[in-house]
């Protein structure tokens, strides 16, 4: 299922990306990536939490969630973002497939970010 959410999402910022491109230059494409990283990601933290009151580490989780989750989803957004902008010229459906296919090789960078992010943080 979350494999699906990717696809569909990498197809969709992809879409996204390259209309913004072409219309609005890629001072838009970028702030649209900002937006979107840190927008999901602070959702996201919001929902993070423990119950725990003896837990030393309860207060630092949502920050966690919320810099790992922005190093997630900020690899694959700037890979989708800086295809965009380089192949937009070219034709928007050319766009689309490079953005959408560096959003897609991007994850594995992202998700190796995260998990050192995650070992490397002082609990």
């Amino acid at each position: 299922m979350i494999i699906l959410l990717f696809l569909f999402g990498a197809a969709t910022y992809a879409s996204l990306a390259t209309w913004l491109a072409r219309v609005g230059g890629a001072r838009w494409v970028w702030g649209a990536c900002a937006i979107v990283a840190l927008g999901v990601a602070a959702v996201a933290a919001a929902r993070i939490g423990t119950a725990n009151p003896y837990s030393r580490t309860a207060r630092w989780d949502p920050l966690l969630f919320f810099v790992m989750a922005v190093v997630l989803l900020g690899a694959p957004l700037a890979a989708a973002s800086y295809a965009a902008v380089a192949v937009s010229p070219r034709g928007a459906g050319l766009a689309a497939l490079w953005s959408a296919g560096a959003f897609l090789l991007a994850i594995p960078v992202g998700f190796v970010a995260a998990v050192a992010i995650e070992v490397l943080w002082p609990h």
